[in-house]
């Protein structure tokens, strides 16, 4: 009877584990997702003396350019019917919203009808964080809520319309570059900057830098090359301080709160495994002074 007890209870251990074990890699596999699309864009954010519009980034009409973002500040935003309003941010974007935010629906770069809010405006100007079709009014036009970005950040993202969208004639605040095929950090940026003399290297950053404590980290010829080491130490120290001191707009403030809940997830995750395995070691001793 104690030893079909014994067999039982180590059943339960390790049938507990694989569970935990299951459900943190289940996590993991969904946070990785959630923001795959995201890792291979870089972003050149410009100052106030840029004067590239969305009409002339396309008309550069450059492989690696997947387009820009334009952010009007502190607009108001009604429910369409009522006197209820916001005063939030309105980023007006030229290409695919899951490029650069884990949005949970897309809003198509031809969808000049459709919004995407974040999870904070959509509470405060609706009430609720979970229901789409919503409708509201900026500029003078109606949209409906296509999708919603589970963030504090203030903001409605819509799409770039040349005919009735207003401010279209501003400066861009950024521009963001396919990075997956560089050969070295910030060669898109640099190539942009030579061909257009348009923006500061220094000014960019990776959406993978936002994805990871180090971001990614590229692989030396050799282990043992100390001046790799030593340059990837000034560039690591670099993406920190911007990380953590640069001043950013509400698009990297987006990327940076993915950072920080990442890491909370991510920490909590290893706490969990940590008191499984604690947890495991008592009940396993309890057992073996048991059967003594």
């Amino acid at each position: 009877m104690k030893q079909r007890k014994s067999i039982i209870f180590k059943y339960f251990i390790v049938s507990l584990s694989a569970i935990v074990l299951t459900v943190c890699l289940y996590m993991l596999h969904n946070e990785r997702e959630a923001y795959k699309k995201m890792e291979d864009v870089g972003i050149l954010t410009l100052d106030d003396k840029a004067d590239v519009t969305f009409n002339m980034l396309e008309q550069m009409n450059e492989d690696y350019i997947i387009g820009g973002y334009q952010i009007i500040k502190e607009q108001k935003v009604l429910m369409t019917g009522t006197s209820k309003s916001v005063e939030t941010n309105v980023v007006i974007v030229d290409f695919p919203v899951t490029k650069l935010f884990a949005a949970t629906n897309q809003l198509h770069t031809d969808d000049t009808a459709g919004c995407i809010l974040s999870s904070h405006t959509m509470y405060e100007l609706f009430g609720t964080t979970a229901k789409l079709g919503q409708q509201l009014t900026f500029g003078g036009r109606d949209y409906l809520v296509r999708g919603i970005i589970d963030t504090k950040e203030n903001m409605v993202i819509i799409q770039y319309d040349k005919v009735t969208v207003p401010y279209t004639d501003l400066s861009l605040d950024g521009i963001i570059f396919d990075v997956s095929e560089e050969m070295y950090r910030n060669q898109t940026a640099e190539k942009f900057h030579n061909a257009y003399e348009e923006g500061d290297v220094s000014d960019s950053y990776y959406t993978h830098d936002y994805m990871s404590f180090i971001g990614r980290l590229e692989t030396p010829v050799k282990w043992s090359d100390f001046e790799f080491w030593k340059d990837y130490g000034k560039e690591l120290s670099n993406r920190t301080e911007r990380k953590l001191y640069g001043d950013k707009d509400i698009i990297e403030q987006y990327h940076f709160r993915i950072f920080v809940e990442r890491i909370k997830a991510r920490l909590l995750l290893f706490i969990v495994c940590i008191v499984n395995f604690i947890a495991i070691c008592i009940l396993t001793k309890t057992q073996e002074v048991k059967k003594i």
